[in-house]
């Protein structure tokens, strides 16, 4: 008997530890709503002081709370008086509310107050269509009302059960930006980009990147977001996957809906740029695409997402040449600039070439940037003999003759150049151009002998200056 009032004991701890709200309901009498709520001490310690243990709520998430229940600091169908009347029921009840904490104030007499909120993912649908179109939901609202206000299913007479009261911890607060990010460009994230978690910044880093955003809640939001783990990811057992890191074949990341948000420099000189990939808009491109088994963060919170500088592109996510072309073809003009990889294995004797480029393409599956930054070589590794060296040259031929470059399209041939020797190095080429925004760029099926057991054979992307 004791056993098992032991582990009835821990169930119900555990219950209460994983509620994240004691009730889930609608707002019947609006009038009752008690607007511009203000906090007392005694409040700040019956909310925070006597909170579930386990769980710490830091000054910034009591602020935001706090903040949020001022009239200022309402979306803009809340600040108006005139929608707290009882006219206004019809519209109230159509929005979900939220419990978070039963308590008393002496200046509100006997009553049993209600602090609750109206989550925005629970009251707006796909395509941001609100539940409410005269009380539209921009970001959680949080509100003060005595509990008569509120219909719940859980107290549908008006009587709470004690334990309920016991339930009654503020913790795990998510801070949600009333300030939603603009929708600056779309873009598209791969896996084979550089991630960087923001729980890695230094302190200069953060204040850099707290100035570039220019709202606290919003950077609040982003740096909490913005960890891997709460974006677009998938689940093992209880470990969770980022899509971002491990979907090779993009099959969650080719309908991912990204947005640029601009750039910041670190206290490291390293370019991040801001990716921005919205809930709801995102929620409904899965369920479109028959994308299952994944899913983005909880509450209707935005992911977020740190990349190099000029690894994003409006191109897409194919991995064929029709695609990487593209994609290369929009590097050249700043010298590849964050597509830089140390050269390995047997590239490291190569003379000539700087560094290894990240993007590459089915069929070449490496990529080499010379010393001066102005070509770009892709491959598909070294060959040991000239006839398979001369049977890839014809095949990159063909590949070259054929592709037709997403946004830009067909390649124009040119001359043939027949083999010399440059140096130690002897080569031939076939040429091809292509005006890309503006600019004339160069491309070539090349062949490249430097021994007679290896060879390079690919396609140089070349822009003049």
């Amino acid at each position: 008997m004791f056993r098992f009032l032991l582990f009835f004991s821990s169930i119900l701890s555990a219950s209460v530890i994983q509620a994240q709200y004691i009730a889930e309901g609608s707002v019947i009498h609006p009038e009752q709503i008690i607007t511009d709520y203000q906090p007392d001490e005694n409040d700040n310690k019956e909310w925070f002081e006597e909170n579930i243990k386990p769980f710490v709520v830091t000054e910034v998430q009591k602020d935001y709370l706090i903040r949020k229940l001022r009239t200022e600091n309402h979306g803009t169908a809340f600040r108006e008086a005139g929608n707290y009347s009882a006219e206004k029921t019809a519209d109230w009840k159509k929005l979900s509310c939220k419990v978070l904490r039963l308590f008393k104030n002496k200046k509100y007499g006997k009553t049993t107050l209600a602090l609750f909120y109206l989550p925005y993912a629970k009251n707006c649908t796909y395509d941001y269509v609100q539940k409410s179109e005269n009380l539209p939901v921009e970001t959680d609202e949080y509100f003060v009302a005595p509990v008569t206000a509120i219909e719940t299913y859980r107290w549908p007479k008006g009587n709470i059960p004690k334990d309920h009261f016991r339930e009654n911890g503020i913790y795990k607060l998510q801070i949600m930006s009333a300030q939603r990010p603009d929708h600056y460009g779309r873009k598209y994230l791969r896996t084979n980009l550089t991630y960087f978690e923001p729980k890695d910044f230094s302190d200069s880093t953060l204040k850099i990147l707290r100035k570039k955003l220019g709202n606290d809640d919003l950077y609040h939001e982003v740096l909490d977001i913005g960890q891997l783990n709460k974006t677009y990811h998938t689940y093992s057992s209880s470990y969770i996957y980022p899509m971002a890191k491990i979907d090779p074949n993009g099959r969650g990341m080719s309908v991912l809906i990204t947005y640029s948000m601009g750039e910041f420099t670190t206290d490291r000189g390293e370019s991040i740029e801001i990716m921005y990939a919205p809930d709801i808009e995102n929620d409904q491109a899965m369920k479109e695409a028959g994308v299952s088994g994944y899913r983005g963060t909880t509450n209707g919170r935005d992911c977020y997402y740190f990349v190099l500088t000029g690894v994003s592109d409006d191109i897409g996510h194919g991995n064929t040449i029709d695609y990487a072309l593209a994609r290369i073809f929009r590097k050249v003009g700043d010298k590849f600039k964050g597509w830089d990889q140390p050269l390995r294995g047997y590239y490291n004797k190569l003379k000539g070439y700087c560094c290894m480029g990240y993007e590459t393409a089915k069929g070449y599956g490496a990529a080499l940037i010379d010393a001066d930054r102005k070509t770009y070589f892709l491959t598909d590794g070294s060959i040991s003999s000239r006839e398979m060296a001369e049977s890839k040259l014809q095949s990159v031929i063909t590949d070259l003759d054929n592709v037709d470059i997403v946004k830009y399209g067909k390649l124009k041939k040119a001359d043939f150049v027949p083999e010399k020797t440059v140096g130690s190095v002897s080569i031939k080429y076939q040429n091809y151009s292509i005006p890309v925004d503006g600019k004339q760029i160069y491309v070539a099926a090349m062949f490249m002998k430097f021994r007679d057991d290896f060879y390079l054979v690919g396609i140089e992307v070349m822009g003049l200056d």
